[in-house]
Protein backbone atom coordinates (compact mmCIF):
# COMPACT_ATOMS: atom_id res chain seq x y z
CA UNK A 1 0.00 0.00 0.00
CA UNK A 2 1.70 3.01 -1.21
CA UNK A 3 0.21 6.47 0.25
CA UNK A 4 0.63 9.94 -1.74
CA UNK A 5 2.09 12.06 0.38
CA UNK A 6 0.61 14.95 -1.21
CA UNK A 7 -2.55 14.19 -0.39
CA UNK A 8 -4.62 16.36 2.02
CA UNK A 9 -5.28 13.54 4.55
CA UNK A 10 -4.33 10.16 4.62
CA UNK A 11 -6.15 6.22 4.78
CA UNK A 12 -5.98 4.84 7.83
CA UNK A 13 -6.31 0.68 7.88
CA UNK A 14 -7.81 -0.92 10.90
CA UNK A 15 -10.87 -2.27 12.21
CA UNK A 16 -10.99 0.41 14.71
CA UNK A 17 -12.43 2.42 12.30
CA UNK A 18 -16.25 3.80 12.03
CA UNK A 19 -17.30 0.57 10.09
CA UNK A 20 -18.29 -1.95 12.39
CA UNK A 21 -17.04 -4.96 10.63
CA UNK A 22 -14.09 -5.46 7.47
CA UNK A 23 -15.36 -6.99 3.91
CA UNK A 24 -12.49 -9.66 3.98
CA UNK A 25 -13.69 -12.01 7.16
CA UNK A 26 -17.04 -10.10 8.30
CA UNK A 27 -15.62 -9.71 11.81
CA UNK A 28 -14.21 -6.89 13.33
CA UNK A 29 -10.70 -8.53 13.65
CA UNK A 30 -9.93 -7.81 10.08
CA UNK A 31 -8.79 -4.40 8.15
CA UNK A 32 -9.49 -2.32 5.40
CA UNK A 33 -8.84 1.24 4.57
CA UNK A 34 -10.63 4.27 6.21
CA UNK A 35 -11.06 8.22 5.44
CA UNK A 36 -13.23 9.65 8.25
CA UNK A 37 -13.88 13.48 8.62
CA UNK A 38 -11.88 13.83 11.74
CA UNK A 39 -8.36 13.21 9.44
CA UNK A 40 -10.02 16.61 7.52
CA UNK A 41 -10.41 19.13 10.27
CA UNK A 42 -13.39 22.27 8.97
CA UNK A 43 -13.96 22.72 5.08
CA UNK A 44 -15.03 21.12 1.93
CA UNK A 45 -13.14 20.45 -0.87
CA UNK A 46 -10.69 18.52 0.27
CA UNK A 47 -9.30 15.22 -1.17
CA UNK A 48 -6.84 11.95 -0.13
CA UNK A 49 -4.78 9.33 -2.60
CA UNK A 50 -3.94 6.48 -2.44
CA UNK A 51 -1.64 4.85 -5.36
CA UNK A 52 -1.82 0.93 -5.95
CA UNK A 53 1.58 -0.66 -6.85
CA UNK A 54 3.00 -0.44 -10.46
CA UNK A 55 1.71 -2.98 -12.93
CA UNK A 56 4.30 -3.63 -15.07
CA UNK A 57 4.90 -4.61 -18.94
CA UNK A 58 0.91 -5.85 -19.20
CA UNK A 59 0.12 -7.93 -22.07
CA UNK A 60 -3.11 -6.14 -24.45
CA UNK A 61 -5.39 -8.05 -22.85
CA UNK A 62 -8.46 -7.03 -20.34
CA UNK A 63 -8.24 -6.95 -16.75
CA UNK A 64 -10.68 -6.60 -14.00
CA UNK A 65 -10.70 -4.24 -11.35
CA UNK A 66 -12.47 -4.41 -8.39
CA UNK A 67 -12.58 -3.37 -4.89
CA UNK A 68 -15.57 -3.42 -2.16
CA UNK A 69 -15.95 -0.02 -0.76
CA UNK A 70 -18.36 1.86 1.56
CA UNK A 71 -19.44 5.52 1.36
CA UNK A 72 -21.27 7.58 4.25
CA UNK A 73 -22.66 11.24 3.31
CA UNK A 74 -21.60 13.24 0.55
CA UNK A 75 -18.71 11.24 -0.25
CA UNK A 76 -16.85 10.02 -3.57
CA UNK A 77 -14.33 7.40 -4.64
CA UNK A 78 -12.51 8.36 -8.32
CA UNK A 79 -10.36 5.82 -9.91
CA UNK A 80 -7.73 6.90 -12.28
CA UNK A 81 -4.96 4.71 -14.24
CA UNK A 82 -1.73 7.04 -15.31
CA UNK A 83 -0.67 4.59 -18.78
CA UNK A 84 2.82 6.34 -19.14
CA UNK A 85 2.10 10.10 -18.87
CA UNK A 86 -1.69 10.41 -19.68
CA UNK A 87 -4.00 9.47 -16.88
CA UNK A 88 -7.78 8.37 -17.88
CA UNK A 89 -10.31 7.97 -15.58
CA UNK A 90 -11.31 5.05 -14.74
CA UNK A 91 -15.11 5.00 -12.41
CA UNK A 92 -16.40 7.50 -10.07
CA UNK A 93 -18.45 5.95 -7.49
CA UNK A 94 -21.38 8.21 -5.27
CA UNK A 95 -23.94 7.90 -2.96
CA UNK A 96 -24.83 6.58 0.18
CA UNK A 97 -23.88 3.10 0.68
CA UNK A 98 -23.81 1.94 4.25
CA UNK A 99 -23.19 -1.77 3.45
CA UNK A 100 -20.02 -3.96 1.79
CA UNK A 101 -20.70 -3.19 -1.82
CA UNK A 102 -18.64 -4.28 -5.08
CA UNK A 103 -17.35 -1.99 -7.66
CA UNK A 104 -15.58 -3.78 -10.75
CA UNK A 105 -14.56 -2.30 -14.03
CA UNK A 106 -13.21 -3.77 -16.53
CA UNK A 107 -9.18 -2.13 -18.13
CA UNK A 108 -8.25 -3.02 -21.74
CA UNK A 109 -4.69 -2.57 -22.07
CA UNK A 110 -4.47 -2.73 -26.08
CA UNK A 111 -0.81 -1.52 -25.98
CA UNK A 112 2.21 -4.17 -25.30
CA UNK A 113 4.28 -3.99 -22.61
CA UNK A 114 2.42 -1.06 -20.63
CA UNK A 115 3.16 0.10 -17.10
CA UNK A 116 -0.28 1.18 -14.98
CA UNK A 117 -0.48 2.50 -11.87
CA UNK A 118 -3.92 3.14 -10.33
CA UNK A 119 -4.60 5.88 -8.27
CA UNK A 120 -7.88 5.81 -5.46
CA UNK A 121 -8.90 9.22 -4.64
CA UNK A 122 -11.51 10.39 -1.89
CA UNK A 123 -13.27 13.12 -1.89
CA UNK A 124 -15.79 15.31 -0.05
CA UNK A 125 -15.08 13.56 3.12
CA UNK A 126 -16.31 16.45 5.31
CA UNK A 127 -19.29 14.85 7.09
CA UNK A 128 -18.60 11.23 5.71
CA UNK A 129 -16.29 8.32 6.21
CA UNK A 130 -15.14 6.13 3.10
CA UNK A 131 -14.02 2.76 3.50
CA UNK A 132 -12.61 0.40 0.88
CA UNK A 133 -11.63 -3.29 0.80
CA UNK A 134 -10.54 -6.55 -0.78
CA UNK A 135 -8.93 -4.68 -4.40
CA UNK A 136 -7.86 -7.25 -7.05
CA UNK A 137 -6.50 -6.65 -10.40
CA UNK A 138 -6.79 -10.17 -12.27
CA UNK A 139 -6.49 -10.70 -15.93
CA UNK A 140 -9.76 -11.23 -18.14
CA UNK A 141 -12.92 -8.80 -18.36
CA UNK A 142 -15.03 -8.61 -15.28
CA UNK A 143 -17.60 -11.18 -14.97
CA UNK A 144 -21.41 -9.98 -14.71
CA UNK A 145 -22.28 -10.30 -10.93
CA UNK A 146 -23.04 -12.99 -9.66
CA UNK A 147 -21.33 -15.31 -12.59
CA UNK A 148 -18.50 -17.52 -12.18
CA UNK A 149 -16.52 -19.98 -13.92
CA UNK A 150 -13.04 -19.96 -10.91
CA UNK A 151 -10.93 -20.20 -13.71
CA UNK A 152 -7.11 -18.68 -12.67
CA UNK A 153 -8.58 -18.95 -8.50
CA UNK A 154 -10.39 -15.82 -9.47
CA UNK A 155 -13.46 -15.66 -7.09
CA UNK A 156 -15.54 -13.16 -8.44
CA UNK A 157 -17.36 -11.65 -6.74
CA UNK A 158 -18.39 -15.00 -4.21
CA UNK A 159 -16.71 -15.42 -1.05
CA UNK A 160 -17.06 -17.74 2.32
CA UNK A 161 -18.23 -16.57 5.46
CA UNK A 162 -14.84 -17.43 7.29
CA UNK A 163 -16.89 -18.14 10.66
CA UNK A 164 -18.76 -20.81 8.72
CA UNK A 165 -18.11 -24.57 10.10
CA UNK A 166 -17.15 -25.66 6.73
CA UNK A 167 -15.19 -23.26 3.94
CA UNK A 168 -15.33 -23.54 -0.05
CA UNK A 169 -11.86 -23.00 -1.57
CA UNK A 170 -11.16 -22.82 -5.47
CA UNK A 171 -9.77 -26.15 -6.62
CA UNK A 172 -8.82 -28.06 -9.92
CA UNK A 173 -9.10 -31.72 -10.81
CA UNK A 174 -5.24 -31.99 -10.03
CA UNK A 175 -5.96 -30.99 -6.17
CA UNK A 176 -9.61 -32.72 -5.16
CA UNK A 177 -8.51 -36.19 -5.18
CA UNK A 178 -10.87 -38.43 -3.85
CA UNK A 179 -13.05 -36.08 -2.95
CA UNK A 180 -13.99 -34.22 -5.88
CA UNK A 181 -14.33 -34.48 -9.74
CA UNK A 182 -11.42 -35.09 -11.45
CA UNK A 183 -12.56 -32.46 -14.32
CA UNK A 184 -14.78 -29.03 -13.84
CA UNK A 185 -17.34 -28.36 -16.06
CA UNK A 186 -15.97 -24.94 -17.75
CA UNK A 187 -12.95 -26.49 -19.30
CA UNK A 188 -13.67 -30.45 -18.77
CA UNK A 189 -9.98 -30.79 -17.95
CA UNK A 190 -8.03 -31.67 -14.85
CA UNK A 191 -6.51 -27.89 -14.79
CA UNK A 192 -9.46 -26.57 -14.92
Amino acid sequence: KNIATEANFTWVSGSDGTIPVDHSYDTNKGHYLQLTPDQIGEGEGKNAEMRLPLFKNLDPLDFCFQLYYILRGETEIVIHAKIGEGIDELGRIKGDVKEWELYQKTYNNFEPNQNVTFFIKGQGVFNGTIAIDDFSFATGSCPEAGSCSFENAHTCTWYSNPNDQLQWRVTDGRLSHEHGPERDHTLNTTFG
